[in-house]
């Protein structure tokens, strides 16, 4: 057995896998993910009949799969042989030889973006290019949701949101924004929070939202900003309005996602005591987006007022026949531009310069 062959191999294999960045419970779950997926026949994150979200979350947990079982396989391997202990060595690298024939072709198949590239102009996914008919998501998903609520429901929803209710501001800004739970509850100690405001005039309320799931700016706009007359976009946009001061920026945080989404849907039932729909994060979100499609129409705006990188993602979110036009927002901003020309209008949208920082925190 050629002992350091392997280990070479298991570095080379290692260095193409990006440090995993996604939290604690993500890892978790795509760890468990990839521990049933080395249990079939063959290690590969597409299957045949698995919806767009399956394939991206087996995918993304082959690569931190990947990465953790190599880094702890090969961490054995050199504690042991620096004990030298000879059998546990040779054990070992077998078990390091059989992980890789088994990961290399995966992720020949599912490479990892290289450190530093964004995923703008990158091919189609083996999910979208495969041929045959492909699930789509199911009855209760978000965009369908709404089609079975009333026209003016989000209006409700913030008439209805009392005065002293912990999260008002949180609120205030997903009914403004696309704005996920995530990215409220992003801010910590030792951090700048992930949302903030600021009224710049009285005319001229500025939402900047750096987004979650850019995985160190592979993805995403890399931070957007969305500014509002406060005095034309409603209620909620003047009750954020009212807490600024001195043209500061107000930091908007929840405590965390589930507190926030356990307390809106018992806001929700209070609301609405006649619907059987859950009120949730997410389906204010797709609200939102389908009225942003309905004021600027799908393309390049919407998708940096969501924090995508390209407009191609907004497909799969609120419909624009479910939407209403927003008044009141002046123009959306973004570090990155996104790549525009799926969706069947595309603008040009500003890069930002000031208003939103290109690190989180900083």
């Amino acid at each position: 057995m050629k002992i350091l062959e392997i280990v070479e191999r298991g570095r080379a294999c290692l260095a193409g896998l990006p440090t995993p960045t996604a939290s604690a419970r993500s890892l978790a779950a795509y760890q468990r993910t990839f521990e049933r997926m080395l249990a079939e026949d063959v290690l590969d994150p597409l299957r045949p009949g698995d919806a767009r979200d399956t394939y991206n979350q087996r995918r993304a947990s082959l690569h931190a799969g990947a990465w953790r079982a190599l880094t702890d396989l090969m961490a054995k391997l050199l504690h042991e042989a620096a004990a030298s202990d000879l059998s546990a060595v040779q054990e070992r690298a077998r078990e390091l030889e059989a992980l890789i024939d088994r990961l290399e072709p995966a992720l020949d198949r599912d490479p990892p973006l290289a450190p530093g590239a964004t995923a703008i102009g990158l091919p189609a996914s083996r999910w979208t290019v495969q041929p045959g008919e492909k699930p789509r998501r199911g009855k209760n998903a978000k965009r369908r949701i709404i089609s079975r609520l009333p026209r003016d429901w989000l209006d409700r929803l913030w008439e209805g949101t009392p005065q002293d209710w912990p999260y008002r501001a949180a609120l205030a800004v997903m009914v403004l924004a696309p704005c996920r739970p995530e990215e409220l509850a992003a801010g910590e100690p030792q951090q700048s929070p992930a949302v903030t405001v600021r009224l710049v005039t009285p005319t001229r309320l500025r939402i900047a939202i750096m987004p979650a799931k850019g995985h160190d700016g592979r993805y995403g706009t890399g931070g957007h900003v969305i500014v509002i007359d406060p005095t034309k976009a409603g209620p909620a946009a003047a009750y954020l309005a009212s807490l600024c001061s001195n043209a500061r920026r107000v930091p908007v945080l929840i405590p965390g996602k589930n507190i926030f989404r356990k307390s809106l849907a018992r806001l929700g039932k209070r609301v609405f005591p006649e619907l059987s729909i859950t009120i949730t994060p997410y389906v204010v979100r797709a609200q939102v987006i389908a009225d942003y499609k309905a004021t600027f129409g799908a393309g390049g705006e919407v998708a940096a007022a969501c924090g995508h990188c390209t407009d191609r993602t907004q497909s799969r979110y609120g419909r624009v026949e479910h939407g209403r036009r927003r008044n009141g927002i002046i123009k959306v901003l973004s570090r990155r531009p996104p790549r525009v020309g799926h969706a069947s209008r595309a603008s040009t949208i500003g890069t930002l310069n000031r208003d939103v920082n290109p690190v989180r925190g900083a």
